[in-house]
């Protein structure tokens, strides 16, 4: 359906110190400072936790799309939001 210019995953998550970086086998994709604040830092952490899931989900949100587009009445909600949600990442 579409064509991603991303760099594929598995991304995941190494934390150290006050920073969380994001990476995939090679390299680094981006880096999420964590406050000291406890609060502050498990809402970053589950931050990272998303940023690291991002190419599963959009690979999962593809397939959905793909498989299912012709079930669904043009106006769904959840058809119409995945196709935002694709083209938001593409």
């Amino acid at each position: 359906m579409t064509n991603t210019t991303h760099t594929p995953g598995p991304w995941s998550i190494d934390g150290h110190s006050n920073f969380l970086d994001v990476a995939y086998s090679s390299g680094r994709i981006c880096m999420v400072e964590c406050e000291d604040d406890q609060q502050t830092r498990e809402e970053t952490e589950a931050n990272a936790r998303l940023i690291a899931a991002a190419p599963d989900l959009l690979e999962a949100l593809v397939q959905f799309v793909d498989e299912f587009d012709g079930c669904y009445a043009d106006g769904e909600p959840a058809m119409i939001k995945a196709r935002a949600a694709i083209a938001k990442a593409t």
